[in-house]
């Protein structure tokens, strides 16, 4: 695979990632509220949790998919907890707060995120991105 399906990977899911953001903020708020801090229709930090996830995969082959779901669901979540610090400490943003929710670390990840992230990512591995791969073949 070459750098431009690598490219393209990044920005379909972080263009996926924004649809999901708008629509868990929106449905929350109960209008229409925003899910990305850049005012397009995109969130960086998804398309890179996706490449990260990619990379991953292969020294993970021989894991079952339980274990790899919780350990790649605790390395999204500490992909997470950067990006919170990185858009509050460089960008002077604050993207996400989780402050009220349980076990949460700064604000920038809690317990509820992890288990989203950990069952996201088997689905990502073994449904969408094998969906998507075919789909494009």
């Amino acid at each position: 695979m070459n750098i431009f399906w690598y490219l393209f990977l990044f920005f379909l899911y972080g263009f996926f990632g924004w649809v999901i953001d708008t629509t868990f903020r929106s449905m929350s708020a109960g209008r229409l509220e925003e899910g990305s801090a850049f005012h397009l229709p995109f969130c960086p930090i998804y398309g890179f949790g996706a490449l990260l996830l990619l990379g991953i995969v292969p020294g993970l082959a021989n894991t079952h998919w339980f274990f790899q779901g919780i350990l790649m669901g605790t390395l999204l979540s500490f992909f997470e907890y950067l990006g919170g610090w990185f858009t509050e400490k460089f960008l002077g943003h604050r993207c996400w707060d989780y402050t009220g929710h349980l076990w949460n670390l700064h604000g920038r990840t809690d317990v509820e995120h992890w288990i989203g992230w950990c069952l996201a990512s088997v689905l990502f591995l073994f449904w969408i991105q094998p969906m998507i791969e075919q789909w494009l073949r």
